[in-house]
């Protein structure tokens, strides 16, 4: 058997619950799995919708990542201007949409200072 698909990708965070907020009501991200797992520590597993079997996982833990370390995850739109414009009146700092030949991209960072690009082809 050979590689099937990317499964879950894991983001470090600080705060499990201030970034389930973000994640979830800010950027709009469903919620696959939320169980504890380690003393005030939950396994938090989201998806873009339900049935992707690409996921996020939101990790609370200093010894393995380091907040803010993660960058290149693209989260893709198909109005990049509504999108930005949504996430932005809800107090987060978007970037500039930089127009390319392969598609639009705008960054911004979670709570803690993890890297996302909004893309739309």
């Amino acid at each position: 058997m050979g590689l099937k698909s990317i499964e879950i990708i894991s983001i470090p965070v600080n705060d499990q619950d201030k970034s389930l907020a973000f994640y979830r009501d800010v950027l709009g991200f469903q919620v696959a799995m939320d169980m504890p797992y380690e003393e005030n520590k939950r396994w938090i597993q989201l998806v873009a919708k339900v049935g992707d079997t690409t996921s996020i996982s939101l990790m609370q833990s200093t010894i393995v990542f380091t907040m803010g370390s993660i960058h290149g995850i693209y989260l893709a739109t198909d109005d990049i201007v509504e999108y930005r414009e949504k996430i932005m009146a809800a107090g987060v700092a978007v970037a500039d949409i930089m127009d390319t030949p392969w598609g639009k991209f705008a960054d911004l960072k979670d709570p803690d200072g993890n890297g996302l690009s909004l893309h739309q082809m």
